[in-house]
């Protein structure tokens, strides 16, 4: 009798994990669709573009063209630079799962005219921490950093992941004000700097994060910049030497 009920558990728990890969798998393919789908709207529209600007050069009014140009055209195409220039990014996460918040979120800013920086400079696999529990912190600190970016005139967000042989480093930056609260009032149960929040995004956090002994979560405001980091270890001895103190 134990033998089935430990087998139709953990039948059970796959299915769910089957699950749960099939709909991150559908959020994904979700987002690169509406990526697909900017560029071939631009394709689409790339002759209605050129004779526009052939009317122009017919009748010799350079300076409407370059006005134009500047304007409409080259606002476009930097945008779906960004959006290219993005994935490319993003093809060294190997995390299906995160790869498709991260493209949702990233879109999001730069439709918001954020200045995004994203840097994944090695291949990263599936640090020691549940996908699930990962997405809901990164999702809290993205939906914080771009809510905060909007705010200012910099309008900065940056994002940075550093796989290593003993640890992740996860990093989101966001330009702040003058104004922002300090860490310890941000820290508070009901503190909200998003409007329409009760301020238990980051208290959420805290929950999750110390379910994993492993991970060291760091947040500080430096230079006009505020700063969440994770840092996560394969192996709980590792932080050590790390010198930060943990959750």
């Amino acid at each position: 009798l134990f033998f089935l009920i430990y087998r139709v558990t953990k039948k059970e728990a796959q299915l769910q994990q089957q699950l749960h890969d099939q709909e991150q798998l559908a959020v994904y393919t979700k987002e690169l669709e509406k990526i697909n789908q900017s560029f071939r709207s631009f394709k689409h529209d790339y002759m209605n573009i050129l004779l526009t600007m052939d009317e122009y050069l017919k009748t010799r009014q350079y300076d409407a063209l370059t006005s134009y140009f500047r304007k409409q055209i080259l606002p476009a195409g930097c945008g779906l630079n960004e959006v290219h220039s993005q994935i490319s990014v993003l093809s060294n996460l190997q995390i299906p799962e995160i790869k498709g918040l991260l493209i949702g979120k990233c879109n999001y800013a730069i439709s918001k005219n954020l200045r995004l920086q994203l840097t994944i400079p090695f291949s990263a696999y599936a640090p020691a921490i549940d996908i699930v529990a990962l997405a809901r912190i990164l999702g809290i600190f993205l939906d914080n950093a771009i809510e905060g970016a909007q705010c200012t005139e910099e309008s900065k967000l940056e994002i940075y992941w550093y796989a290593y042989e003993t640890k992740t480093i996860i990093i989101i930056r966001n330009s702040c004000s003058a104004s922002t609260p300090t860490v310890q009032e941000i820290q508070q149960r009901h503190f909200s700097i998003r409007k329409g929040h009760e301020g238990i995004g980051l208290c959420n956090v805290r929950q999750l994060l110390k379910k994993s002994p492993n991970i060291y979560w760091i947040m500080k405001q430096e230079n006009h910049m505020f700063h969440q980091e994770l840092r996560i270890y394969t192996e709980t001895a590792e932080k050590n030497n790390d010198g930060h103190s943990p959750l």
